[in-house]
């Protein structure tokens, strides 16, 4: 008997209690397209065209693709092409053109366990490589000790959330343990990103964070001769703060997200002062030097003026002025964390609430930024400028072992 997609209450009473809902399914049916209606998050609306949208809860589907069967829960389908999550956190968009594309499986969708995440891992990296299990994370690296491999990934992660809840926000725990891949080389690294970039990053790049495979992926520059560098690495830090805001609820990994928001967030991490609050007690310890050179030079020569409104607006400036995008996101995050805590906590805590794929229009963002900081960009733009130049900096000699 072919179901359809178009019922995500159904399908919640159909994963739960199998025989139970085939006994109502007559009743349901009747009944069942004004579930599958669109329904608006209080900022943005789902894109055009989706024929069987929304909430599909715990539903589980099997779905062939050539020669392969993947498993997982359907988060969107348009009719043509369905958006798989699959039980080890990756997604996979797969072509479903009709309901015979596809089998509601009788299970509930539920994740790998970080003991199956870990076998998994062992057998696609093979034996080269070991598989380390934090609470929270299976690390893949170079045949090690767990504390130099996977323990500084745990450690960031449970900084993050003490951050946030210093300052009273709760964290979600993850749905998926979180992978880490810590490879030998620089040219297994290239290889892997290939896979998702087609080359089209930087030969500087050291990692990167994947929200398609919800994986880090980096490598071991000092190939071996190091075992303190993972966490005094700013590109590791800062890939790694995506991985856990996106996997914690401060951002929606479906969810359209300012890009300021997330990147100035990762930059804010990068330095010790926010990320190690224990050890680096200091507010100078809490700004990221780089970018505050960076953006103190913009300001002395008028670059980063009237740009607040810009990059509120729209994510246009990372790709023409990555630059000043970056730094400004940086500078946004650190001035709004410092001098209006309770309302950035606030703000990203309803950003990462918002209705997955939906809409997220310019007006969107600007009412959103606005409702929570006040209208008046101009003003809020000349205030944090002022702020910043104010900022007491540590000595130029100091050094805190980061790259």
């Amino acid at each position: 008997m072919s179901q359809t997609l178009t019922s995500p209450r159904f399908f919640r009473m159909f994963a739960r209690t199998f025989w139970i809902a085939i006994a109502f399914f007559c009743v349901l049916l009747a009944v069942g397209n004004t579930f599958g209606q669109n329904s608006s998050a209080k900022r943005g609306t789902k894109s055009g065209g989706e024929q069987a949208e929304g909430d599909y809860g715990n539903l589980t589907v099997k779905v062939k693709v050539k020669q392969r069967t993947l498993i997982g829960n359907p988060l969107i389908w348009d009719g043509s092409q369905m958006q798989l999550l699959r039980r080890d956190g990756r997604m996979t968009q797969v072509p479903v053109a009709s309901h015979d594309d596809y089998k509601v499986l009788p299970e509930p969708f539920e994740p790998y366990s970080k003991t199956a995440m870990a076998r998994g891992l062992q057998k696609e990296f093979g034996q080269k490589y070991k598989v380390s299990v934090t609470p929270s994370f299976v690390v893949v690296h170079p045949k090690g000790d767990y504390q130099t491999w996977a323990k500084p990934f745990e450690d960031l992660n449970v900084r993050f959330a003490n951050y946030f809840h210093s300052r009273g926000a709760r964290l979600k725990p993850s749905k998926f343990p979180m992978v880490a891949v810590v490879l030998r080389t620089r040219r297994e690294f290239d290889r892997m990103l290939a896979s998702y970039h087609k080359g089209s990053l930087s030969a500087n790049t050291l990692g990167y964070y994947s929200p398609k495979s919800n994986r880090v992926i980096t490598y071991d520059p000092y190939e071996g001769k190091r075992k303190d560098w993972l966490m005094d690495t700013d590109t590791i830090v800062h890939e790694a703060t995506h991985q856990t805001a996106f996997n914690r609820g401060i951002h929606s990994r479906y969810g359209a997200s300012a890009r300021w928001v997330s990147e100035g967030l990762a930059c804010m991490f990068e330095a010790p002062g926010v990320n190690n609050s224990y050890v680096y007690t200091k507010q100078s310890d809490r700004v990221n030097m780089g970018r505050m050179r960076t953006m103190l030079r913009l300001i002395d020569n008028r670059s980063a003026k009237g740009s607040l409104e810009r990059i509120v607006r729209d994510d246009r400036l990372f790709q023409s002025n990555p630059q000043l995008a970056y730094a400004y996101g940086w500078a946004l995050t650190f001035f709004l964390a410092e001098t209006k805590s309770k309302e950035y906590i606030t703000f990203l805590t309803e950003d990462g609430k918002r209705e997955n794929f939906s809409r997220y229009s310019r007006t969107d963002r600007v009412e959103q930024f606005a409702e929570a900081f006040g209208s008046d960009f101009e003003n809020i733009e000349a205030t944090m400028f002022n702020y910043l130049k104010r900022v007491k900096l540590p000595p130029a000699s100091t050094s805190y072992g980061r790259r």
